[in-house]
């Protein structure tokens, strides 16, 4: 099968022992010169994996073509060229409808560089937390959540998939700033096709 503009990568959650650890290592890293954030970066590590065993994929990243994707990091929106054996551990999801690629890519230009929205983060679970499995209530928290706090600066992995997957006008959720990999994955907008 041959990727295409606009492929979602989803990462399943039997496979984030890799996930884990270079997140780890990544904290690691950054913080060996400040105690006290090294210390909170692995509490908010330990915090996601935790939160993991709640979901089905825990990161996503859009394929943009010629082996190219992007994706969200705790070092922020990057692109790269995964080895194919990467495949292999991921599922990929295609829009239902035809994406024009033009769209997909100035939308990814205009993504590229962005931190990663730390804050978002945490906020997304403790919505998903809050609404004991209801998506009425987690529409209901979303709505009140995205008139306190908004970042379009910074994204979160699923927020920038559904960015600009919206460009195109893709729509995986009204607030793509609350988009889970989940929500991507139970969208009746995206079918998985590997």
């Amino acid at each position: 099968m041959k990727l295409k503009t606009g492929d979602i990568i989803l990462c399943p959650k039997e496979n984030t022992d890799g996930v884990y650890n270079a997140m780890m290592k990544w904290v690691e890293e950054t913080f060996k010169d400040n105690v006290v954030l090294k210390v909170i970066g692995k509490y908010l590590v330990e915090y996601l994996a935790d939160q993991v065993y709640n979901h089905n994929y825990i990161h996503t990243e859009i394929y943009l073509g010629n082996g190219w994707q992007m994706g969200a990091w705790f070092n922020g929106v990057h692109l790269w060229k995964p080895n194919l054996q990467y495949y292999t551990n991921v599922h990929i999801y295609r829009p239902k409808k035809t994406v024009n690629p033009y769209v997909i890519l100035n939308a990814a230009k205009q993504e590229f560089n962005k931190g990663y929205d730390f804050r978002g983060l945490i906020l997304n679970s403790l919505i998903t937390l809050l609404a004991l499995n209801s998506e009425e209530r987690e529409r209901a928290f979303e709505d009140i959540v995205s008139k306190m706090y908004s970042d379009s600066n910074n994204v979160i992995c699923s927020e920038l998939v559904a960015r600009i997957l919206a460009s195109d006008g893709i729509i995986i959720e009204p607030h793509t700033e609350y988009v889970t990999p989940d929500d991507i994955a139970q969208s009746d907008q995206v079918e998985r096709v590997l």
